[in-house]
C-alpha cells in the first residue's frame, strides 16, 4: 500500500492504518504506526477480505476504506506450477550444455 503527496501532507507523527474485516471498522483487528512511511509491505494473510484506512492520532478517518481480497493458490496448483518450472529450466540447461558436448571432436589415439 502507498499514498500520494496529498494523503502524506495529511498524515501527522501519530498517523495509523487501520485493519478490520468490516468496511464499517466495528472491531478493529490491527493497528499499524505511520511514522516516517510512504508506503508499506503486508503479508501474512489468510484467504478473504480485508478493509484498511488511514486514521489520525484521534482515530479520525483521514482516506477512504481500501479493500484488499485475498485469494490464495491452491497448494497442488502452486505445486504443478513449480514442477512445470523445473522441467522447463532442465531443458533449457539440457539444450545449452547437450549442443556443445555433442559437436566437440573425439580424439583417437
Amino acid at each position: 500500500m502507498s499514498w500520494n503527496k496529498s494523503q502524506r501532507d495529511l498524515l501527522d507523527s501519530k498517523s495509523r492504518l487501520q485493519l478490520s474485516h468490516t468496511p464499517e471498522f466495528v472491531k478493529i483487528e490491527r493497528t499499524l504506526s505511520l511514522t516516517g512511511n510512504q508506503k508499506i509491505s503486508l503479508s501474512g494473510f489468510n484467504d478473504g477480505q480485508y478493509y484498511f484506512r488511514l486514521v489520525d492520532s484521534l482515530g479520525n478517518p483521514l482516506s477512504n476504506v481500501a479493500t484488499v481480497t485475498v485469494n490464495h493458490r491452491d497448494f497442488y496448483q502452486a505445486l504443478s506450477i513449480f514442477a512445470l518450472g523445473a522441467c522447463l529450466f532442465i531443458v533449457l540447461v539440457l539444450s545449452i550444455f547437450l549442443p556443445r558436448q555433442l559437436n566437440q571432436p573425439t580424439t583417437n589415439r
